[in-house]
């Protein structure tokens, strides 16, 4: 059977994208198109043998790249387009799945064999979790409101998740994902120019308040409570002053209790924390867009999971404003060309 992968043409309108050099845009494409490449995103392969099979020499550089990279692929890794994982020789696409979605239930099944192929490692439960995440929302154009995707994922696929994350959730998620060795944060960069974050959520969090309490189960005891209500307390005196904390899931069913917001600590509550990536600011955020759209407690859920994800993109004006400020600080005392990394 054939294979088809789309991409979508507003990469050519794409800041990251068009900063590259010609032979990563050329890269970039020869992987999202790859033969081995997987319905999940992920494949086994190394920078040294993609480069080579289209011609790239692997000391190859470019002036544009050379302060953050040594070889084009690195030059992808540092934009955040492509992920790699050494010791199981993974390549991962992290936004692949953003336009090549499943069509229906049957796709979702196939994602069994894809794993498969796949090689065991972080990288290979981020493909999954990336997957879980794009059916969640069920397609505008389906007859019914049941979402037959996320059915046929939790069916088929739910079981390996759990097994999977046991073994390779970790408090500090980076990977050595470049040919030198160099390690770097791991990024969840989108392959499209910025949207406006409105616009994002009214698309991706479409998902039920009955789905969310169908696949959470509740713990909120009289102890847990009393232990909210006293975390709610040390959050306005000390943590609320810093956007930058990380909250926990008590912590951040507390920080809700203070926006007059029930949220229970439920198990999908502590997967979305166990990424790490949901500040103070980025919670604040997130309540933001869920108050504009005037939808259910379950749709805050929805919109928490898509930041967990990519927490980058779910900032206030405020944070944006003093990042700005910080760094045109540090810009006016180092000069621009000598900025202290």
């Amino acid at each position: 059977m054939a294979k088809y992968r789309k991409i979508d043409p507003r990469i050519w309108n794409d800041a990251k994208f068009s900063s590259l050099s010609h032979e990563a845009q050329r890269l970039f494409l020869y992987i999202l198109t790859h033969p081995s490449m997987t319905s999940l995103g992920a494949f086994r392969a190394t920078p040294e043998g993609l480069m080579s099979e289209i011609g790239i020499p692997c000391e190859q550089c470019y002036e544009q790249c050379s302060t953050h990279c040594k070889n084009t692929f690195d030059a992808l890794v540092v934009q955040g387009m492509v992920k790699y994982d050494a010791p199981s020789r993974t390549v991962f696409a992290p936004n692949f799945l953003k336009y090549n979605a499943p069509e229906n239930a049957n796709v979702v099944i196939g994602w069994e064999n894809a794993l498969d192929e796949i090689p065991e490692g972080p990288l290979k439960l981020e493909a999954l979790e990336r997957a879980k995440a794009s059916v969640l929302i069920p397609k505008k154009r389906a007859k019914s409101n049941e979402n037959t995707l996320l059915n046929a994922f939790n069916k088929h696929l739910s079981t390996v998740l759990r097994s999977m994350s046991k073994l390779y959730k970790t408090d500090t998620p980076t990977v050595s994902n470049t040919v030198s060795g160099t390690e770097y944060p791991i990024q969840e960069q989108e392959q499209e120019q910025e949207q406006n974050i409105y616009n994002h959520n009214k698309h991706t969090t479409e998902i039920s308040e009955a789905m969310t309490s169908k696949n959470s189960v509740s713990v909120l005891d009289s102890s847990l409570k009393t232990q909210i209500e006293s975390v709610g307390d040390e959050l306005i005196q000390q943590k609320l002053d810093d956007p930058d904390h990380v909250l926990n899931p008590v912590e951040m069913a507390a920080l809700a209790r203070l926006y007059a917001i029930k949220l229970s600590v439920t198990n999908e509550l502590r997967e979305i924390c166990d990424r790490r990536s949901i500040t103070v600011d980025c919670f604040r955020r997130c309540v933001e867009i869920w108050k504009m759209q005037a939808k259910p407690t379950g749709y805050l859920i929805g919109i928490l999971r898509n930041a967990a994800l990519d927490p980058e993109r779910y900032q206030t004006s405020q944070y944006q404003s003093a990042e700005a400020a910080r760094k045109k600080e540090v810009i006016d005392q180092w000069g621009e060309s000598e900025v202290p990394l």
